[in-house]
């Protein structure tokens, strides 16, 4: 998140996707759990769990 910034530019779905990194780093939230297990089938990121 650094040109949109420089420039001004409206970048809602980049500017959101941060966000939701920062929360899932936090919280344990169940839409968190989905986007990891979907991160994991199709781009094949590792998850790494919580105990």
């Amino acid at each position: 998140m650094g040109e949109e910034v420089i420039l001004q530019a409206s970048s809602p779905v980049i500017a959101m996707s941060m966000f939701m990194r920062y929360r899932s780093q936090k919280d344990d939230t169940f839409h968190g759990k989905v986007v990891s297990a979907l991160r994991n089938q199709f781009g094949g990121h590792a998850v790494v769990k919580n105990d």
